[in-house]
């Protein structure tokens, strides 16, 4: 997935860090969802 090679390409940068915190924003979203 375009993601995880963005992840692997950027490990330990500030990308990794923001699609990290997306990804787990996205997820709350989805648990807080009706």
């Amino acid at each position: 997935c375009t993601i995880d090679g963005i992840l692997q390409l950027e490990e330990g940068g500030l990308r990794v860090t923001l699609i990290k915190a997306i990804v787990e924003a996205a997820r709350r979203a989805r648990e807080l969802a009706p």
